[in-house]
């Protein structure tokens, strides 16, 4: 949390007048010519906008200490009284479970309908038995014609080389 803060007040100078003035430079060059670059508030703007979060930030800070470290009892009366706002907020206004049933049930099911439907009949059966089975076949065929003899096997070199030579007398 230590580094988060000192990462904060690093990136709440930059907002500080006059301070931020090496960025605007350092960007300058980037959107020359451009009406959407040059900056329309007033300084007084500026520190009245500073000072306005400041003494919001302070005020929270110390409203949050009175509640939860000076008199703890404040809380407990506010949640007795509050107590579908308490609950409400204590769920984190239901998000956890609208996200629940928006997307991670849909997403559940469109997973196991992938897996046991899609994936088993269609990418298993068709796709990859489909391919299995058209190998089988090949080679099934190629089996019935190796007798291991030779002369069958010169014989259909000489066949294949004449029917070659055949293909290309016929394309002149």
């Amino acid at each position: 949390m230590s580094i988060l803060a000192v990462g904060a007040v690093g990136a709440g100078l930059v907002q500080i007048p006059e301070v931020d003035e090496v960025i605007n430079k350092f960007l300058e060059p980037s959107f020359a010519g451009s009406t959407l670059y040059t900056v329309h508030t007033r300084d007084g703007l500026l520190w009245f906008g500073l000072a306005l979060g400041t003494v919001l930030g302070l005020s929270g800070i110390a409203i949050a200490w009175r509640i939860w470290v000076k008199q703890p009892s404040i809380a407990v009366a506010a949640r007795t009284r509050f107590k579908p706002a308490y609950t409400l907020f204590v769920n984190k206004w239901y998000f956890d479970e609208l996200i629940d049933a928006l997307v991670v049930k849909p997403a559940a099911a469109a997973g196991r309908f992938a897996s046991t439907t899609f994936e088993r009949v269609f990418v298993d059966g068709a796709l990859i038995g489909g391919a299995t089975s058209l190998v089988r076949a090949g080679s099934a065929s190629v089996r019935a014609i190796q007798t291991g003899l030779l002369r069958y096997y010169a014989a259909l070199v000489v066949l294949g080389v004449a029917a070659l030579g055949l293909y290309f007398l016929l394309q002149t």
